[in-house]
């Protein structure tokens, strides 16, 4: 399926408005994984409480990548656990996910694959790229071929270029600030992290 330019414009504006609505894009002051500051915070797993829209979303995703030589889809755990397995059953193939570990991260539950195996790495949301990078890392160690990946939101406005087959649902421009230059800290905004945006 290929998708118009001016449709993917229409579908992303979309999918913006029911992140907003879902509490998926928050605004305020946020402490990132990377250690960065951001006035804008992606909860994703806001999304996928909806297996409705979480499939829809999906859905789209798997239809921007089209045709894939991928056999298994890889997720890092936790955001890309439920993403690997919903697009790995749009495109009717295998999904596994690589866990954190202190070097990194890793294969664990048995999960095992072929050397060579051609894989596509999926995750929620991209600032750095860390994890993917991480989960590409994993794949490496195990002899396995990446060959794209795929991202529900892109918050770098595609800066962050983590492989020459890579899409993205939603492309945005989300400032993100050292802590020791971050414009949000001089106005003594209050910096949330994720933590404590749990219950």
């Amino acid at each position: 399926m290929t998708i118009e330019k001016k449709e993917v414009f229409k579908m992303a504006k979309d999918f913006v408005k029911l992140f907003e609505e879902l509490g998926v894009i928050l605004d305020g002051h946020f402490l990132l994984t990377s250690g960065k500051h951001s006035p804008t915070f992606l909860q994703c797993s806001q999304l996928m409480q909806y297996p409705e829209h979480t499939s829809t979303v999906v859905k789209e995703l798997a239809a921007m990548i089209g045709e894939t030589d991928a056999e298994v889809v890889v997720g890092p755990a936790m955001g890309g656990i439920i993403l690997s397995y919903e697009i790995a059953r749009h495109l009717g193939i295998k999904a596994i996910y690589a866990e954190k570990t202190e070097n990194g991260m890793e294969f664990r539950r048995g999960f095992k694959l072929q050397p060579g195996t051609k894989v596509l790495v999926i995750e929620d949301a991209v600032s750095t790229g860390g994890s993917v990078r991480k989960a590409m890392d994993a794949c490496e160690k195990a002899n396995l071929d990446v060959v794209g990946v795929a991202i529900v939101v892109d918050r770098s406005n595609g800066k962050v270029r983590l492989h020459e087959n890579q899409h993205a649902l939603i492309t945005l421009d989300i400032p993100s600030y050292d802590a020791d230059s971050c414009p949000l800290c001089k106005e003594q905004k209050p910096l949330i992290s994720p933590k404590d945006l749990s219950m």
